[in-house]
């Protein structure tokens, strides 16, 4: 995947999720159903010390952001995203394997 596009995605999910934390983001093209190309998106994410989750009113707009500045850059796949603990993304690699 391309650093900057990951980079890209890491700074949308920042400046939306404060006080979260984002650790990682993980990104892979795929194809939907339809053969349309998607990028699943996973936002890996540590919540300040208490926890808590994140707010939807800030996740819900991360996904707008991402595909607005994807179009911008000319990538017509569309972002399908997930909010995961770093516990979570443990499973990543063994999944793509």
């Amino acid at each position: 995947m391309d650093a900057e596009l990951k980079s890209l995605i890491q700074a949308i999910a920042t400046d939306a999720l404060g006080p979260a934390v984002v650790v990682d983001v993980h990104v892979r093209p795929e194809a939907d159903a339809d053969g349309e190309p998607i990028l699943r998106t996973h936002i890996i994410v540590n919540m300040p010390k208490g926890g808590g989750v994140l707010p939807s009113e800030k996740t819900m707009m991360i996904p707008r952001a991402i595909r607005n500045a994807l179009v911008h850059r000319g990538i017509d796949a569309f972002p399908i995203v997930s909010f995961i603990s770093k516990a979570e993304a443990a499973g990543l690699s063994s999944e793509a394997a």
